[in-house]
């Protein structure tokens, strides 16, 4: 029965464990929205205060959502640049989950607004 109930736990836990890059930021502005959708390389990267440490995408505390990279495709990036300038032109805070393996270029997948449980005004 213990064997059994360790087993399940190690199986609950092989989702988390193969998402353990994934790194969820504090409360950030965003102030400016970049689109390269037309680029070779299609992506947006978003410039945030106070900025993610460690993270450089475009400038010192910046993340991108590129296409081909954490589940980022070319059906969901407009998704995601729409909700980054809903949050952008009404000033809502957000919360980005990035890969930490990416770093500088903290290839993002995830993008809160308001936050993950509301926590970010």
């Amino acid at each position: 029965m213990r064997l059994q109930k360790l087993a399940m736990m190690a199986a609950c836990l092989a989702p988390i464990v193969s998402q353990a890059g994934i790194v969820v930021s504090t409360c950030q502005t965003i102030t400016a929205v970049d689109s390269w959708l037309a680029s070779g390389t299609p992506a947006i990267y978003l410039i945030l205060s106070p900025g993610i440490s460690g993270c450089a995408a475009i400038t010192s505390g910046s993340v991108g959502y590129v296409v081909g990279q954490n589940g980022v495709t070319s059906a969901n990036i407009n998704e995601l640049l729409a909700m980054s300038l809903t949050a952008f032109v009404q000033g809502r805070q957000v919360m980005i989950g990035y890969d930490s393996a990416t770093l500088p270029n903290c290839n993002s997948q995830l993008l809160m607004i308001g936050g993950e449980a509301g926590q970010c005004p």
